[in-house]
């Protein structure tokens, strides 16, 4: 992590670069904080309490499990900021959000997570220290568990004064995290789970120092020793643990980079802020590093978008391709990009965002088992000084040890990180996939998915064309064309065209046209002096070209003085994985059905091929709605897959709307998952993940109950020693943890889809211009 001063600030790189913001207007800026200490909903609570005062100009969304904060207020523009001090309008600046949080007793940092620093020293610093003196009054108490010092006051003073002097620094050194949390929920009147444990190292020292000053009585330094230690293992565990099931999100993290190499009108270049670089400026990026911003491909490259995609295997960039932020670099050679897109703008940017709202997210089941572990917190409290004060009708030491044995023993932890470590484990689990969950719910509730509709177009077929046959009229005295001539004239003419069409030609070398021009239904230019256009094929040019229509290809003409020299055919081909997964879905039981706005006869040939009994074409959005809710108030649970705009509102109303990763921005908003690997097959490894999901949480809140009602009876009745309860405690949080992060049997992760397939046609097909 790095803190704050490390960042370059806006004015920073302003000043180095000569560049000003001509317009000083305020903008919206996120940040996403780690806050260490941040341990439960309560927390949470705490957090939004402190930053209450700044008005609704400040939102957060905080993630227990990860220990994250995303932060979003208003910035002003770069001009007026200086230092990470950067006052808007209002006076507001990001310090002073930080210094409020740190107020509260949570200390923040801006997040840059790389892998090495999981795990902070300072804690495991605390733990060394609280081993080793803990052995040390472990040996010295031994000596009064043998009787040793009986009968001599004067060693047992000497020996109870050591262990007094050994624990000192396990409490207040190791222990302090439990102290200073204890004493800011007394001081803001806000329970949290650190107050029980507090209290408890508190008063077993408090108590343990009073006997030996008095010398009588029962002294519990060896108990408070232990419990600090095991406690910090504990969470330093949980911490790893953690890490480990949030790698995926720490590793898109670590890729935005908050520098970027701007180049200057002179070919110089500078380092500037991500956050100023605008869209059109040129940036260059260096063999092995990562890409800062979303852009245009100036130059031949080949990156790997594994952290965005799942796909290992590094793709070329030609020319005017799409680069995105957060890629490797591969090639040898610097690549320069036109930006398009920098900051959280970019598809890394929102990737992360949606991550981390997606982590944030509280399903039902984890909004119960917050409040309940709130109230169980208060009720440790009541048990203990219960406990404690009707024993000490009987004896005043038994009684104060019921009360320890009851803090120390309870287990709030396991209840409240039972299912939002299952769920980060998940989340974690699929995006190693490719797989991005934007809603909880749409995870938790596939487990119950009897229903899937999916769209067509571009979602069971290729959202790109592709050129699937030419023929070319014979006999023409010489004046005929070759099929490369004419490929390459019908390329020369879709150079200057951005339909879809134009795409089946992207790989045609182009022969360079004259005064080219688009019409509605055609293009048209000039190639050697001769007129040429190209148009959708008629019924009679098929015929004459002995070609017989199939459903869902396309027929383009090539003419030339009004004589058809070629037809070309175009068709979008079925996703390779297309009918695995129909199949693999249908054999757990699953309806499928399909759902398209596509003419009757194309969406039936889709069908047929793949083995869907049920399939309408011509659909509205609307039309798709009502078939949706139709199912839904049977009780039936639904998905829905789709990919473009007018698939949004189907994904939204489902139980759970998938989209694909290469579908339109209105598509994903709407959806509960997205598959950035354009693989349908994550289907099924989503639903198995939610299987496993919904044990795991059944598994860990079932735990958490049962170890909790039975060590608090064990502990009011006196039959539990502290030191046993504090392994208990620890062995609790550890086990609902590892339990969560364990990976089961489960399929090998899908692989990534690049679109075509040598399985037959089902593009749109009718007037295509």
């Amino acid at each position: 992590m790095t803190s704050l001063a490390q960042h370059p600030t806006a004015a920073q790189t302003s000043q180095q670069s000569g560049h000003s913001s001509p317009e000083a207007k305020p903008r919206s800026q996120t940040v996403l904080l780690a806050v260490s200490n941040m341990h439960c909903s309560s927390c949470v609570k705490k957090i939004q309490t402190a930053l209450r005062p700044f008005g609704p100009d400040v939102s957060m969304q905080a993630e227990p499990t990860t220990r994250t904060l995303s932060l979003t207020w208003t910035q002003a523009p770069p001009a007026s900021q200086n230092a990470g001090n950067s006052p808007t309008g209002q006076g507001l600046s990001l310090s002073q959000l930080i210094a409020a949080i740190s107020a509260a007793g949570f200390p923040a940092q801006l997040v840059n997570i790389s892998e090495s620093a999981d795990t902070p020293a300072p804690n495991w610093q605390r733990i060394a220290v609280a081993l080793l003196f803990t052995m040390q009054t472990m040996m010295l108490a031994l000596a009064g568990y043998l009787g040793a010092d009986q009968g001599d006051a004067l060693i047992k003073a000497v020996m109870d004064h050591a262990q007094w002097a050994v624990a000192t620094p396990v409490v207040f050194y190791s222990g302090w995290p439990f102290l200073y949390g204890a004493w800011r929920d007394i001081s803001s009147r806000q329970v949290t789970m650190d107050l029980p444990v507090g209290i408890a190292i508190f008063s077993a020292y408090t108590f343990s120092a009073f006997n030996v000053l008095r010398g009588d009585g029962v002294i519990w330094f060896d108990s408070a020793t232990m419990f600090v230690s095991l406690l910090l293992i504990a969470r330093q565990l949980e911490n790893s643990g953690r890490a480990r099931a949030t790698k995926q999100l720490h590793k898109l993290f670590s890729q935005q980079k908050n520098l970027a190499r701007r180049l200057l009108a002179d070919n110089s270049s500078e380092q500037v802020a991500t956050s100023l670089i605008a869209v059109d400026d040129l940036v260059e990026v260096f063999p092995a590093e990562s890409l800062p911003v979303d852009g245009i491909a100036l130059s031949k490259a080949v990156v790997s978008e594994a952290v965005l995609t799942g796909e290992a295997t590094p793709k070329t960039k030609a020319i005017g391709d799409e680069l995105f932020a957060g890629s490797i670099l591969i090639s040898d050679q610097p690549l320069k990009i036109r930006t398009t897109a920098s900051g959280q703008n970019t598809s890394l940017g929102r990737i992360t965002q949606l991550m981390h709202q997606a982590l944030t997210d509280r399903p039902a089941v984890q909004q119960l088992a917050d409040k309940v572990a709130s109230y169980f917190v208060l009720t440790v409290l009541v048990l203990a000084a219960g406990g404690g004060i009707v024993w000490s009708f009987w004896n005043v030491e038994t009684g104060l040890t019921v009360a320890l044995t009851v803090l120390v023993a309870s287990c709030p932890c396991a209840l409240s990180l039972a299912t939002p470590s299952a769920l980060a484990a998940s989340v974690s689990r699929l995006a190693r996939q490719g797989i991005m969950i934007l809603k909880l719910d749409g995870l938790m509730n596939s487990k119950t998915v009897d229903h899937i509709i999916f769209d067509k177009t571009g979602t069971l077929t290729s959202d790109e064309l592709q050129i699937e046959a030419i023929q070319i009229r014979e006999g023409l005295d010489g004046e005929g064309l070759d099929k490369d001539q004419a490929l390459s004239i019908a390329a020369g003419l879709e150079t200057i065209s951005n339909h879809p069409i134009a795409s089946a030609f992207s790989n045609v070398t182009a022969i360079k046209i004259e005064n080219p021009s688009v019409k509605p239904t055609s293009v048209i230019g000039v190639y050697n002096g001769e007129s040429y256009v190209l148009r959708t094929s008629s019924a009679a040019e098929l015929a004459e070209f002995g070609i017989k229509d199939s459903a869902g290809t396309i027929y383009l003409s090539l003419c030339k003085r009004e004589t058809t020299q070629a037809v070309i055919s175009l068709s979008a081909p079925l996703r390779h994985e297309a009918l695995a997964t129909i199949t693999e879905l249908k054999a757990r039981g699953i309806k499928v059905a399909l759902y398209s706005g596509d003419k009757a006869e194309n969406v039936a040939a889709i069908a047929l091929q793949l083995g869907i009994d049920k399939y309408a074409g011509g659909l509205t959005p609307a039309d798709k709605l009502t078939q949706i809710r139709a199912l839904q108030q049977r009780e039936h649970c639904v998905a829905a897959v789709g990919d473009g705009v007018n698939d949004a509102p189907l994904l939204a109303a489902a139980d759970i709307g998938i989209a694909m990763g290469s579908g339109t921005a209105q598509a994903q908003s709407g959806a509960s998952i997205v598959l950035r690997n354009n693989n349908l097959l994550s289907i099924s490894n989503i639903l198995d993940e939610s299987k496993t999901l919904h044990n795991r949480i059944t598994q860990n809140i079932s735990w958490a109950v049962a170890y909790n009602a039975t060590v608090f009876p064990l502990a009011l009745s006196g039959l539990l020693a502290p030191w046993v309860a504090a392994i208990g405690m620890a062995s609790s949080s550890i086990l609902v943890v590892s339990n969560a992060m364990r990976d089961g049997k489960r399929p090998s992760p899908t692989r990534p889809s690049n679109g075509s397939a040598s399985m037959p046609a089902s593009a749109i097909k009718g007037e295509i211009r």
